[in-house]
């Protein structure tokens, strides 16, 4: 017999995007308001929005799914605009990889320059200023916009 799978319906779908974006809004706010951050969590704010976008994506393509998700959160939050603020939010998402991409240091070949190693050996990440984040930092201010 065949393992029975069923598709995700709104509400699980509404729970998962609630969870990933209070995750990366997390991620966000660290990177925003730090003096510097570790290049460590600029990679995990990365990890973690690629996978929300990947499972919003999943979402929007299926118009099933994202019909009776619209009728779900327009029940839970009274809202008119669910649609038109899920597709505005997946922008700012694709968006906000786009900057975190282009904003992590790589050398010329592309390899991650995401720790230094002193003289004695030691390796320790590198720290990342607000002013190398020129893509980044107004990418999180786009995306949070979007959510609440």
């Amino acid at each position: 017999m065949a393992l029975p799978l069923t598709t995700i319906n709104a509400q699980e779908a509404f729970v998962k995007l609630k969870a990933g974006a209070a995750a990366l809004k997390s991620f966000c706010l660290q990177v925003q308001n730090g003096p510097t951050v570790d290049i460590g969590v600029l990679e995990q704010m990365l990890a973690q929005a690629q996978a929300l976008e990947s499972f919003a994506t999943s979402v929007a393509v299926d118009t099933t799914l994202t019909a009776n998700f619209v009728v779900y959160v327009q029940q839970i939050s009274a809202s008119t605009t669910v649609q038109a603020d899920f597709t505005n939010s997946r922008t700012a998402l694709q968006a906000l990889v786009a900057a975190i991409i282009k904003d992590i240091p790589v050398d010329a070949y592309g390899h991650l320059l995401d720790r230094v190693m002193d003289s004695s050996g030691n390796i320790t990440p590198v720290q990342v200023t607000p002013s190398q984040l020129p893509n980044t930092l107004p990418a999180i201010t786009g995306w949070l916009a979007t959510v609440t």
